[in-house]
């Protein structure tokens, strides 16, 4: 085990290598004892490792730093570097995504989307009340480690629901369906239940969910003038229960 130094760098050794392939496998613990995992894959040739696909891969860290800590000018200057060296890449959209969040999304009012907008984003739309089990209700990210990732997949739209948590959003019968993916957010062990409720009639109830797959759902919403989301607790204590609706939506 490796402590990262106040800058949050580290080193280790690494003994000499065939020429080959190799794959690199990190574990960040964080503070609050979550975990993070990193693989990196490169190759030893007669002329030495090929660092490239460290290259790629390293400033995400420097992202998510300069998100948790709110820090607006270092990230916009990690958009402009990641975009020029890597443009239209995953890590240019991670980071395109993270400088999105700190400069604040224009919210959408349900109530008052013309008829002919036939699809919103729940990430982005006003709520009436929102509160988690751990920290500050988010949209789009998640605390400490910053990222929203289930099923080793990383997305931009969703809502941070540690258990116990409630988003509560006002339809006003102007929507026919939720729909969203869900599922505990990789790295934490916990075990969580997530449920729809309309009007205050329950409309959706997950099974116990201990895994990291990705799940999704369908519900019909017409007529609902408000919709709850709610993450229960699996029953043992909420420890770990880092619960994420995915990419939720409304339709009509």
């Amino acid at each position: 085990m490796v402590k990262t130094g106040a800058s949050g760098r580290f080193s280790i050794e690494i003994g000499e290598l065939a020429q080959t392939n190799y794959q690199l496998r990190l574990v960040a613990i964080h503070q609050g004892g979550q975990k993070s995992r990193f693989n990196y894959t490169y190759s030893v040739s007669a002329d030495g490792p090929d660092l490239s696909p460290f290259d790629s891969s390293l400033p995400t860290d420097e992202i998510r730093q300069a998100f948790l800590s709110n820090d607006r000018d270092q990230l916009a200057a990690i958009v402009a570097d990641v975009t020029a060296r890597y443009p239209n890449s995953a890590i240019q959209r991670r980071a395109q995504h993270f400088y999105n969040l700190l400069r604040g999304p224009e919210l959408i009012d349900l109530l008052t989307q013309p008829a002919d907008v036939t699809r919103v984003d729940l990430t982005w739309a006003q709520w009436v009340s929102a509160n988690t089990g751990w920290g500050p209700a988010r949209r789009g990210s998640v605390p400490e480690t910053g990222t929203l990732e289930v099923g080793g997949r990383f997305f931009t739209s969703g809502l941070y629901a540690h258990a116990p948590s409630s988003y509560v959003f006002n339809l006003g019968n102007h929507w026919k369906t939720f729909k969203s993916s869900y599922g505990i957010r990789d790295d934490n062990p916990g075990s969580v239940v997530f449920v729809v409720r309309g009007d205050g009639r329950e409309l959706f109830r997950s099974a116990l969910i201990t895994d990291h797959r990705l799940r999704q759902l369908e519900v019909d919403v017409t007529g609902v003038q408000r919709l709850e989301l709610i993450v229960e607790d699996g029953g043992n204590g909420n420890g770990g229960d880092w619960g994420i609706w995915i990419e939720p939506a409304l339709e009509r």
